[in-house]
């Protein structure tokens, strides 16, 4: 995909932290960068930032509402949602009148509180909400959920002009590549989609992560300690299983091979 994997300059800056942890394998240097760091230059050198999230955990959402304004002034227009694009006459109907937040149908696995929070957070800071999912009207279609939600971004981008877009999916939709045990099950998620209908698109895959297992407190709490969460790594040779490999039936693959870089909370 156009742009997929170029890394922006703030994680080749970074500050080099080397591996502590007793037990982890031979101590290996990785970068560590700050989450404003990472978007100013994330934004600056792609269209789309694709950030996925874990749907139980609250992390994602209580960061974006910290960090929006700061997007905006990066310069990010657009937040692409995991809500179906039917959805979207409310979505402005909010946007433009400040009410019917409660009346927006939202996943039940992403209804959270501070979800609906964070939808307000992106009315308050000017930016352009726009709702991606494939909507029930459509699931007896040839569609995928991760085709329509490229389609539709697509369809941003070729009405208006200036679009940096932020888009919030669940970690799977995210991935640059599934090697599925099952081969029947398809293998193109939102990445490769865009690049289909989108080709000179610069996007950048971001996998959300959480060291909330014993598997991931030896890698990383003890590793990056010195760090404030969240923080972001580059996927490159990064020795980090992600808890979405734990979820799903997939062959063993490097972290670089599924996302660009890796967030973690």
């Amino acid at each position: 995909m156009s742009g997929s994997g170029s890394l922006p300059a703030a994680l080749g800056q970074s500050t080099c932290l080397r591996s502590a942890c007793a037990g982890c394998g031979p101590a290996a240097s990785q970068k560590a960068v700050d989450p404003k760091s990472f978007f100013r230059s994330s934004i600056s050198s792609h269209d789309v930032i694709l950030l996925g999230a874990k749907h139980n955990q609250p992390s994602t959402s209580l960061f974006l509402i910290d960090i929006l304004p700061v997007l905006a002034g990066f310069g990010v227009t657009h937040v692409g949602l995991e809500i179906t694009s039917d959805q979207q006459p409310k979505i402005d109907n909010f946007l433009h009148t400040g009410s019917g937040l409660d009346e927006i149908e939202i996943f039940h696995a992403i209804d959270r509180p501070e979800y609906r929070r964070f939808l307000d957070s992106v009315r308050l800071c000017e930016l352009k909400p726009v709702a991606l999912d494939l909507p029930g009207s459509m699931w007896n279609t040839s569609y995928t959920r991760d085709e329509w939600m490229a389609r539709t971004i697509s369809g941003v981008f070729q009405q208006e002009s200036r679009v940096k877009m932020l888009v919030i999916a669940g970690n799977l939709h995210t991935l640059k590549r599934v090697d599925w045990i099952n081969p029947t099950k398809t293998d193109v998620f939102l990445p490769g989609y865009l690049s289909k209908y989108e080709p000179e698109l610069k996007s950048l895959s971001v996998l959300s992560d959480y060291d909330d297992s014993p598997s991931q407190c030896c890698k990383v709490r003890k590793k990056y300690e010195s760090f404030e969460k969240p923080l972001v790594l580059n996927a490159m040779g990064l020795d980090l299983r992600p808890g979405v490999l734990d979820i799903i039936a997939a062959k063993p693959l490097k972290v670089d091979q599924i996302a660009d870089a890796v967030m973690i909370y």
